[in-house]
């Protein structure tokens, strides 16, 4: 399903890094720079992304659920936004149920524009293709991934 890759680490200040990730929430708005994402708890499983079936790679990130459980906040729904403000919906129970991440690295490099990065939503569908079905979830690989509503 998937494997850890390093267990989470002391959060780095933020210095004058440039923030990549937004959550919002009742509690307020955190932010995230690559470092502090990255001091997270990282895994890495294969997949395919909905676009591109017949070539997987080994993504590397974060799961959202340590994401949720980091910043104390237990969601229902969680609305993903793009840097093209592309959005939509993750029901909670996906993520808390199962290994959705978000992704910072393909094939052992950072994501770059072209790979849909910097931060790709990804989701397990190589170990969960009946949950995770091209058909209903393929819009919910949100690409260029910017900030996160947890509702």
């Amino acid at each position: 399903m998937y494997q850890e890759v390093r267990p989470a680490q002391a959060m780095p200040a933020a210095g004058s890094d440039p923030v990549v990730l937004t959550v919002q929430s009742m509690k307020g708005e955190t932010t995230f720079t690559q470092a502090q994402l990255e001091s997270l708890r990282i895994i890495e499983y294969r997949t395919a992304r909905p676009d591109d079936a017949s070539h997987p790679h080994t993504y590397q990130g974060v799961m959202i659920a340590d994401l949720m459980d980091h910043l104390k906040l237990t969601p229902k729904k969680l609305y993903m936004v793009a840097t093209n403000d592309y959005s939509t919906f993750i029901n909670a129970q996906d993520v808390l149920d199962y290994p959705v991440m978000i992704a910072f690295k393909g094939d052992g490099q950072p994501l770059t524009i072209e790979d849909k990065g910097p931060l790709l939503v990804v989701f397990p569908s190589h170990a969960y293709p009946d949950r995770f079905n091209v058909l209903e979830y393929g819009s919910k690989w949100v690409w260029f991934l910017k900030s996160i509503r947890v509702e």
